[in-house]
Formats: structure tokens, C-alpha cells, sequence
């Protein structure tokens, strides 16, 4: 199944519904779901691996719960920390999300080096590889370039199903 924004204008009783009925096709009947969101919540909930994309390139992949708890990507972090955290204490405005989107990426760098916060000169020249950072994840970011590059064309899908090693 393929459900692209599924709960994004629903209510929270039919969004509830909704991501149970996911879970449930998959877990009795072994559906495999790609589950395309903005919504990190939601795709907490409901997925075993999670692939961040920015502008239509991978910038993290991996199990859900390493990627939430331990984001890699400048990107992911960034958006990890736009999620509302209840506190009454911090007004809605307190603070600013995110850099200033420059659309600098005609030089063939990371399409993410106009907004980085860790962004390096070669970043907006080049486009870094996608790194296997290890057994099932991986982060398009110089930042993990002493990881292992992976070839071009080379099987994703084989790592982020790999079974980690006890």
C-alpha cells in the first residue's frame, strides 16, 4: 500500500483510527506499506524504517527508532526539533526554526547547504555520497564521510533490511 499524507486533514479520533488500520493490515497480513508524511509523529508510529528525504534526495535512512533518537542528517535534526513539545512555559514564537533557505544549489552540492548549520565550503560544490554510517543506516552527509561510500546503484533496500548482529 502506498499512502501518501493519509492523516494530515483528518481529526485525532479518525487519525487514530487510520494509523491502526495500517498497522493492522500490515501485522495480520503482512501488507507492506510505504507511508509518505511530514509528520515524524505519525511515521513513528507506524513504520520500522524511516527514509528522510530533502528535495528528493535521501539525507537519512534507517530503523525509525535510531533515526529519531539519534539523528545523523543536519536535516533530520533540524526536523526532529520542530516537533511541538508541551510546555506550557515556551511561547509559540520564543525561538526561530531553521536557517534561511538561500536556493543556492545550482553548484551541484548538498541541496541542503543553503539552510546547514554545519555547512562546509565543499558542500556547495559537491554532492556528498551517501554513507553507510553502519549495519542499517545510512546519511548523505560529509559529516560521515570516514564511513563507507556506497557505489552508485548500490542496494538499499538490502541494508536497511539487514538484521543487526547481537
Amino acid at each position: 500500500i502506498i499512502a501518501d499524507e493519509p492523516v494530515s486533514m483528518v481529526d485525532a479520533s479518525l487519525r487514530a483510527t487510520i494509523l491502526e488500520s495500517l498497522h493492522n493490515l500490515h501485522s495480520t497480513f503482512g501488507i507492506s506499506l510505504i507511508y509518505i508524511t511530514h509528520d515524524l509523529t505519525t511515521a513513528y508510529q507506524i513504520t520500522d524504517t524511516l527514509v528522510v528525504l530533502y528535495r528528493g534526495t535521501i539525507a537519512e535512512a534507517g530503523p525509525v527508532e535510531d533515526v529519531i533518537r539519534h539523528p545523523q542528517h543536519p536535516y533530520t535534526r533540524e526536523l526532529i526539533g520542530s516537533i511541538p513539545a508541551p510546555d506550557p512555559a515556551r511561547g509559540w514564537l520564543d525561538e526561530e526554526i531553521g536557517g534561511k533557505e538561500n536556493g543556492d544549489d545550482a553548484g551541484g552540492g548538498c541541496r541542503y547547504a543553503g539552510r546547514c548549520a554545519e555547512v562546509m565550503q565543499r558542500c556547495r560544490s559537491q554532492m556528498p555520497a551517501l554513507f553507510q554510517t553502519d549495519a542499517r543506516r545510512t546519511c548523505a552527509c560529509f559529516l560521515h564521510e570516514e564511513s563507507p561510500a556506497l557505489e552508485q546503484g548500490h542496494d538499499l533496500t538490502r541494508i536497511l533490511a539487514a538484521r543487526s548482529t547481537p
